[in-house]
């Protein structure tokens, strides 16, 4: 199998260049001004939605900060404190001044023992997020709906919003118990039915996209029964369970269609728990990640295992083919991306897997052009596959671009540099994900750290060879 290498790959461009969209083949840059007017025609064409980062969603409620402050202003509107008469300047200057002091002092005392708190809270679960920024980044998560353009956007507020395709309303989810999001995914074929992830349980959300209220009630949620630590789940791609796992444990819950709880699989790392559950888009495997350097790929029917055991490290990154007969991951140590083949055994009616073969090597390298000069690639941070495998977009830790391959499956697995996605100067992808139905292509969404989310759309013919330069 040949082994694509980065040092193939066109050079980005300028660093105050963005890119706005691939064209067959070939990836487009232009100024941020430029871009952002772009991806304003864009998402108006497809209905998509624009999602924003507002200071007001953070709002906290500040009245007794504005009382004590409207007192200091009344009092100073007697004037300045040195121009005051004797009386005055006791009665109202100094007492403005000491009630704020006192104020801001308790404040201060208790926001550093929330923070305190919440350290240790999150601290054992804080490494296995998906989002590397997760504490102070405004975008928790997002994902996309597996059927439509409704994407669901989760902030570090523990709020979510979501935003459905060609609608006005823009529903606000808010829970007392929604607390530390980590993971959400929505059920297929089901167009209002969302799970999140939290720190102390999984809450289903079941939404109505009709509705015109923008703050859904408790009502229209089920708390499933704990399962504190849930850093990741899936769906199988048919709606009827639920698979949620964690790496404080070293099991993996699954809930029925019904949401009764079908009991746990007991890991078989040992003490080590699981830190990513992903099923095949055909629902005939599911893929768990120990935190311990394994790897299990089941067979949903049997329910047999395969094991790759030994691994350095804990697997990083990972995702599936469009049809399920090639599973791709990353180690957290390695700056390599390999490959597993599955294929159905006629003769003997199970399927069969490959060795990990390693397909794109992702080692830093030195890419000149024009007199500049950049470092790209290194050790991966996140990869996803567009769901007709023809477009592999792979995050590095710590680096500003992306890097695109253009892939094909047949006659055997094969990935070649497409360029490099890059958002606006000094900033640094943390999440991304495929629009699960994009009719043109493929379209990639990225949340960067400047806490804005961005459109990539990928614009090509998925029948012409799915290898370019």
């Amino acid at each position: 199998m040949p082994v694509s290498s980065l040092l193939s790959s066109p050079a980005p461009p300028p660093d105050d260049s963005e890119t706005y969209c691939e064209d067959s083949g070939s990836l487009l840059y232009c100024a941020s001004s430029e871009r952002l007017e772009f991806e304003s025609r864009f998402i108006e064409k497809y209905k998509l939605s624009k999602v924003e980062f507002k200071s007001d969603i953070f709002k906290v409620d500040r009245r007794s900060d504005q009382l004590l402050s409207s007192l200091f202003a009344s009092s100073a509107k007697l004037g300045d404190p040195r121009r005051l008469s004797g009386r005055n300047y006791l009665s109202a200057w100094p007492i403005g001044c000491q009630l704020l002091h006192v104020w801001n002092a308790t404040k201060n005392f208790f926001d550093g023992i929330l923070m305190m708190l919440n350290l240790k809270r999150n601290g054992n679960l804080e490494p296995f997020a998906k989002n590397p920024a997760w504490r102070t980044a405004a975008i928790r998560y997002f994902a996309w709906h597996p059927q439509s353009a409704a994407l669901a956007v989760a902030f570090h507020n523990d709020n979510v919003m979501v935003y459905w395709p060609g609608k006005a309303v823009t529903p606000l989810l808010r829970h007392r118990e929604q607390k530390d999001i980590f993971d959400m995914a929505w059920k297929p074929y089901s167009l209002g039915c969302l799970a999140v992830a939290c720190q102390e349980c999984i809450i289903i959300w079941s939404l109505d996209p009709d509705s015109l209220s923008t703050r859904p009630s408790s009502h229209a949620c089920h708390v499933l029964e704990p399962h504190k630590g849930a850093i990741s789940l899936a769906w199988h791609p048919s709606g009827i369970y639920l698979v949620s796992c964690s790496p404080n444990g070293n099991s993996v819950c699954v809930w029925n269609d019904a949401l009764k709880r079908l009991g746990e699989e007991v890991s078989r790392s040992g003490f080590s728990g699981y830190r990513e559950v992903a099923f095949s888009p055909a629902g005939t495997h599911v893929m768990l990640a120990s935190t311990k350097g394994k790897l299990h790929i089941y067979d949903c029917d049997s329910w047999r295992s395969e094991t790759w055991s030994e691994l350095h490290h804990h697997v990083q990154a990972a995702c599936w083919s469009g049809d399920g007969s090639v599973f791709l991951f990353a180690m957290s140590d390695q700056p390599t991306i390999y490959s597993i083949h599955v294929s159905l055994d006629s003769q003997l009616d199970q399927y069969v897997y490959s060795e990990a073969q390693p397909l794109i090597d992702t080692a830093e390298v030195e890419l000149q052009a024009d007199g500049d000069c950049w470092h790209l690639g290194g050790l991966i941070q996140s990869m996803c596959w567009d769901p007709r495998s023809q477009r592999l977009a792979v995050s590095f830790m710590e680096k500003r671009d992306i890097a695109l391959f253009c892939t094909r499956l047949e006659p055997i697995v094969m990935a070649t540099p497409v360029g490099f996605i890059r958002g606006e100067a000094g900033c640094t992808p943390l999440l991304m994900s495929f629009h699960g139905k994009f009719r043109d292509g493929a379209l990639l969404a990225v949340a960067w750290s400047n806490n804005k989310l961005s459109y990539v759309p990928l614009i090509f013919n998925d029948r012409a060879p799915a290898v370019v330069h």
